[in-house]
Order: C-alpha cells, then structure tokens, then sequence
C-alpha cells in the first residue's frame, strides 16, 4: 500500500516550507489517520489503493465459475495456476491465449472462455494468478484528505473542539468530515463494491 497522500503532497497544499520539518510528525499522524478513516468511509480496509505494482500474486479459493475478480485492475498478466501446490499444479493456464483466458488492461476481471473454470468451488487456496497491477490511487481521494487534514489544523484550537487526540496528538475527526459533502461524495464515489 501507498500513502494516498505524501508528506511533501501535504506541506504543499497546506503552505507549509518543504524545509521545515517541525510539524513532520503531526502531519504524519494527521494523514495515517485521515487515510485510515477515508479507506473505512470507503469500505477499502481490506483493499485499500497503492502504487502500480509489478509481479503481484494472488491467491484464491475456486469459484466454480469462468469469471475471477483480482483484487486490482490488471495491466499485464504473467500466469494463472489452478491447484494446492503450485510445484504440482492440476492445472496451468495459457495467458497469452486468447482462447484461454480474456482480461482487459484496466479491469480485475478475467474471464476463461475455454469452458473451463476457476478451480472447484470452495477449493481454498487453489487459484494462483501473477499480475502487473495497474495503480489505484484516485487524485479526487488525494485532495479530499489533504483538504480534511486542513480542516483539522485550521480548526485547531477552536472553542467547539471537543478532543485532539492523533497518536502522540489528538483531534476530533468527525465533525471535520461528517456531514462534509464533499467528503460524502468522494467515498461514495470510491466505495469498494461488492463484485
């Protein structure tokens, strides 16, 4: 995983001299926690954005079914394995087939077309796919938390602040985006839907 949000990114938006390093530690604590509660807002916990990522396996358990959904969208896929023991597979899949097994740059589906399917159901741990992952980090998401982390640090202080609390530091996050709109519209937009 990548931070949606550099440092740097933030000391930018925020004003803030690349050179002065005297507020480092509150900003990280800022954008982990920021982060954290937008990857939550979104449902993306369990699978949450990052960098392009070259040579990413993933395992699954079979599906019973011709269509897999990976994790990521796909930029280049290198292989396909069906089977327990990847040394002993039951099962390889031409990649480079078309015939085979269609995926389109940009989308986490792949989709057998050789009547096939991926693994039995139920079978854990039994698909094994090798992909170039395609980076999932949206700009709307990046400047929506830099904006809530703005939000935080100019309502530092105020009489309505009820805890600071980040870490070593504290704040009150949730009347910085509940009820913002437009951190309402881009975790919505963002929210990680069931397949």
């Amino acid at each position: 995983m990548s931070d949606l949000v550099p440092r740097a990114d933030l000391k930018i938006f925020l004003g803030i001299d690349d050179d002065d390093d005297s507020q480092d530690d509150r900003l990280d604590a800022l954008i982990g926690e920021v982060e954290a509660s937008f990857l939550r807002d979104c449902g993306r916990t369990e699978r949450p954005f990052q960098d392009a990522e070259v040579g990413r396996v993933e395992v699954h358990d079979g599906n019973g079914r011709n269509v897999l959904w990976l994790q990521y969208p796909v930029t280049a896929l290198t292989s396909i394995v069906l089977g327990r023991d990847v040394s002993d597979p039951d099962e390889t899949l031409d990649v480079d087939d078309v015939d085979v097994v269609l995926f389109s740059a940009g989308s986490a589906r792949l989709v057998r077309v050789d009547g096939g399917v991926f693994g039995p159901e139920w079978q854990a741990n039994y698909v094994h796919v090798t992909y170039d992952a395609a980076a999932d980090l949206p700009d709307d998401a990046r400047r929506e938390i830099s904006a809530a982390i703005a939000r935080v640090m100019n309502q530092r202080g105020s009489e309505g602040q009820s805890a600071e609390r980040v870490g070593p530091y504290a704040t009150d996050f949730a009347p910085v985006m509940a009820g913002n709109p437009d951190w309402a519209r881009v975790t919505n937009a963002f929210r990680d839907e069931l397949r």
